[in-house]
């Protein structure tokens, strides 16, 4: 029986073909964060944007579905993680998240202000991007990661600051009613990315610990 060529960087022990497949999520993930960005910096752009967002979830979609062919077909149950299924499936969750966040967005145009709204997608942009830069590393010792796991948690610590400041900036805005609705289901919709995001960066942390 022919073994599976492997790669010689990041997953070190496991097939090309996965580790092919990987490299095509992380980076739809990184794609989709961008665009949610720009979408947020540009929400008059809402109709493009929303839509690249959404093919790129479809994307993200099908390439879960050939991971999660790919670890039934192709791995000896030696070289799996046990977490791996769930890591790819957090990755996929992700990049749902943010599909969910632009249709947030395009719903609410104007539910935040654009300073507070434009520092938010960069925020979230940076905290997808070095969390996903995570998944890259789990074959690198615990101090090589370190310096990506700070900045993650600066940006996780500089998000939840962000929020909050929208939400009373925003939400407990009483002028406005149904702007602040518009601005709470908006929140509520970032919040659930950030959710998806530390789950994904757990996870990592655990598949790196399995692979020592």
């Amino acid at each position: 029986m022919r073994t599976p060529a492997v790669s010689t960087v990041g997953f070190a022990r496991w097939p090309l073909e996965f580790r092919s497949l990987w490299d095509e999520a992380t980076a739809n993930a990184e794609t989709a964060a961008r665009v949610l960005r720009e979408l947020m910096r540009h929400p008059r752009r809402a109709s493009q944007l929303v839509d690249e967002i959404a093919a790129l979830e479809r994307e993200g979609d099908r390439v879960t579905r050939d991971l999660r062919r790919e670890l039934g077909e192709r791995f000896a149950l030696r070289l799996q993680p046990s977490h791996l299924v769930p890591l790819v499936e957090a990755l996929d969750e992700v990049v749902d998240a943010i599909d969910d966040a632009a249709f947030g967005v395009s719903l609410g145009v104007d539910a935040l202000p654009d300073e507070r709204r434009q520092v938010l997608g960069a925020v979230v942009c940076d905290l997808v991007r070095d969390t996903v830069s995570l998944t890259r590393r789990m074959h690198q010792p615990v101090d090589a990661r370190a310096p990506v796991h700070e900045r993650v948690h600066g940006l996780r610590d500089d998000w939840h600051r962000e929020l909050r400041a929208a939400h009373a900036t925003a939400v407990l805005d009483r002028s406005d009613t149904m702007r602040a609705l518009r601005a709470a289901m908006l929140l509520r919709r970032l919040r659930k990315l950030s959710d998806a995001n530390q789950r994904l960066e757990r996870l990592v942390e655990i598949v790196a610990a399995e692979l020592d």
